[in-house]
């Protein structure tokens, strides 16, 4: 939702640029120098304040006139996927693009039109670790890139790492590089859930993967990164610290395991208590019966005629 938000408000700086008769003079005299002058002391504010990091005009053809970020670079042909999405709707295009440093660009592109007719293009770009950052900011979650090796150049990715003063060790994962991490360098502990594997996807994909780090639980998820075409060039790793959480759990199993036990030891108690009085009146009661028959067998044995007892089916049970 962050970056929906920042691509709508690049597409709507845009509009007043596209519109400015003086860029549509430019673009179709193909007059870079006046479109250095006339924008680069604009594009300073939105690039302290903002964070913009890319201003580019472009002809119909796509051959780059003019970085306002990056002058002295021209005359290449634009063939990232929000251009070409431009050329081929005539609106606007926007779109998330991974460029050879390893770092994402949020690019959004916008044709000009000078009386009906195709002049150019215009382009405004910012990378997004502004907006991780941000999100870092509000949630408190420690967050890192990982790209796909596949999709960079080692040499180039190296070189934007030390320009950026990140780490640049393309060897530490097997199959991928780790291109932004909000503390700096991402904690041993995390990598093995930060690596793509051939088969399977990440590991860290599997729900509810918890590990330990200096002391601190950490719950790890990941959101899938794909560039503007929607192809999948790396994760987006979000590690939320669940020691307090846990810490709370382990202390509530533990009074109610001791609630538990209290609770247990009294009703065994209960139990005993009532299983002793049961059998106390069981023995009770057994003891009378006994003496109940020694009284009748007494009895019997003193009447002077024979008597004989028989049950119900006739099978006789005493005799005197």
């Amino acid at each position: 939702m962050a970056l929906e938000w920042q691509a709508a408000g690049l597409a709507a700086a845009l509009q007043p640029i596209a519109a400015d008769a003086a860029v549509q003079t430019s673009l179709r005299q193909r007059n870079a120098d006046g479109l250095l002058v006339a924008w680069r002391p604009v594009f300073e504010r939105p690039r302290r304040e903002n964070h913009i990091t890319h201003f580019y005009f472009f002809d119909v053809n796509r051959v780059c006139l003019l970085r306002v970020h990056k002058p002295e670079k021209r005359g290449d042909t634009i063939d990232r996927f929000t251009a070409l999405e431009a050329v081929r709707t005539g609106k606007t295009a926007s779109g998330i693009e991974l460029g050879p440093l390893g770092t994402f660009t949020l690019r959004v592109v916008q044709p000009v039109f000078a009386e009906g007719n195709l002049v150019g293009y215009v382009e405004l770009g910012k990378e997004i670790e502004d907006v991780l950052q941000s999100i870092h900011a509000r949630s408190g979650n420690q967050l890192a890139v990982v790209i796909r090796k596949g999709h960079l150049n080692r040499q180039s990715w190296e070189e934007g790492m030390r320009l950026l003063g990140r780490e640049a060790d393309w060897n530490r994962l097997p199959r991928s590089v780790i291109s932004y991490a909000s503390q700096g360098r991402l904690p041993d502990a995390f990598t093995p859930m930060a690596d793509h594997a051939v088969q399977g996807g990440y590991a860290h994909r599997k729900p509810n993967n918890e590990t330990a780090s200096d002391g601190q639980d950490w719950r790890i998820s990941s959101v899938s990164l794909q560039d503007a075409s929607g192809k999948e060039v790396g994760d987006l790793l979000v590690m939320t610290d669940m020691t307090a959480e846990n810490t709370t759990f382990r202390r509530m199993t533990a009074v109610g395991s001791v609630s538990g036990g209290v609770l247990l030891a009294g009703l065994l108690g209960f139990l005993t208590v009532l299983l002793g009085r049961t059998d106390a009146g069981i023995r009770a009661q057994r003891e009378e019966l006994l003496a109940s028959e020694e009284h009748l067998s007494a009895t019997l044995r003193s009447i002077g005629d024979g008597v004989i007892a028989c049950d119900r089916e006739g099978r006789v049970t005493s005799l005197n």
